[in-house]
């Protein structure tokens, strides 16, 4: 009976271990032959991300795929990434400019004996600047179809006057999956070679519990050496 106790408590404790079903995710890029490579997926703690995928829309826009750099994080206000790049528009003297940059891609946390839900999504700019009229806005919105048609979240906007950073809890929490669109809006609203907008970079971090499945995995290991030590005692 006591073996069957130790077998029982080990077996949950193993159980807990995240499957590390994907590569863990490094600094890449959201081009083709990294982040953005077709069927590319990655891991960070027991949750995959992947389809991640760029666009840019405006005359001028010079940003691509490739330019933009992707940064894996795990902060105290959850996980997500980094994405860095030339996240700018500026008057041509001429003419003004209006940029719009899209960033997608789906965050899914694997069914296991703790499932590590996603409670709160957070948006933060870092190094943003304005001048002579400019103006940028961040909108994060999350989605539970991969039409991305039916919004679970819809951070408020980090713009040039708000915070820099913006946060807001899940609608339907806990959920597993989600299909993220971020959309990035820059415009230099006057002609002006003077007049600008942008930032540096823009953070995506995902809420979830406390690492619950290495709570169990220390639980369940602490419970094997009570009952070894009981049995010695015995």
């Amino acid at each position: 009976m006591t073996r069957l106790r130790i077998l029982i408590l080990a077996a949950a404790a193993l159980s807990s271990i995240p499957a590390f079903a994907a590569p863990l995710c490094t600094t890449g890029n959201l081009g083709a032959a990294s982040y953005g490579a077709s069927g590319f997926s990655c891991q960070i703690g027991d949750n995959i991300f992947s389809g991640f995928g760029f666009s840019a829309i405006g005359t001028g826009n010079a940003l691509t795929a490739a330019n933009v750099t992707v940064t894996p994080e795990f902060t105290a206000q959850g996980l997500g990434f980094q994405f860095s790049g030339n996240f700018t528009a500026t008057g041509t003297g001429t003419t003004a400019r209006s940029f719009t940059d899209t960033i997608t891609y789906t965050v899914n946390a694997p069914v296991t004996s703790l499932t590590p839900w996603f409670l709160a999504a957070t948006t933060k700019v870092n190094g943003g600047a304005v001048a002579n009229g400019g103006t940028y806005t961040a909108t994060k919105n999350v989605y539970s179809d991969a039409a991305r048609t039916q919004v679970i979240d819809a951070v408020p906007s980090v713009t040039n006057a708000t915070a820099q950073t913006q946060s807001s809890a899940i609608a339907g929490a806990p959920v597993i999956t989600m299909y993220i669109r971020d959309s990035i809006s820059l415009r230099s609203n006057s002609a002006s070679v003077t007049a600008t907008a942008g930032f540096q970079s823009v953070e995506n971090l995902f809420a979830t519990p406390e690492p619950g499945s290495m709570a169990l995995f220390g639980s369940g290991l602490i419970g094997v050496g009570l009952v070894l030590r009981r049995r010695r005692k015995a």
